[in-house]
């Protein structure tokens, strides 16, 4: 799903750019102020059987261009893989790890990793790198969100003995 390219950050609480791993490739993750914030990202106007107001998670992909060399196709990627989008007080770590299942097509195709190869009979290191990732990104970005905006039943507020 893509994103516009130009925002307005005027209800943008934070942003950060979360690494993969050792590499130049990151995601761009931003938390916004309300849900109607967040939807104002979206190039589409609607989600089919989602109300407007109802999206509190986003993931966008940025395009990647094949370059023609000697009758070969080449896929390169920017270093910026796409962005998340979170709303203030309603991100959970269910809509985090959705958020970031979503980016797994790309992360794939620019690490040159070839997911589910035990099905394809193919050695268990693939697998072990499709899932290394999601778990590291999903870490990040929940670990900077809770920097940002804790909050829900699993704040120290909430959990201290009075």
């Amino acid at each position: 799903m893509p994103c516009k390219r130009d925002k307005d950050l005027t209800k943008c609480v934070a942003r950060a750019k979360v690494y993969i791993a050792e590499t130049k490739y990151f995601w761009a993750v931003y938390l916004w102020e309300d849900a109607e914030a967040l939807t104002a990202c979206d190039i589409e106007e609607h989600h089919e059987g989602q109300a407007a107001d109802a999206a509190i998670g986003l993931c966008c992909h940025m395009p990647y261009r094949i370059i023609f060399n000697n009758g070969q196709e080449r896929e390169v990627s920017a270093p910026k893989l796409g962005e998340l989008h979170f709303v203030k007080d309603k991100w959970t770590l269910n809509i985090v790890t959705h958020e970031c299942r979503h980016t797994e097509s790309t992360a794939h195709r620019v690490l040159g990793i070839v997911p589910y190869s035990i099905e394809n009979g193919q050695d268990i290191e693939q697998e072990e790198r499709a899932c290394d990732y999601l778990g590291r990104l999903a870490d990040s970005v929940y670990s900077w969100l809770w920097e940002v905006n804790a909050h829900g039943p699993h704040t120290k507020e909430s959990t201290d003995a009075d």
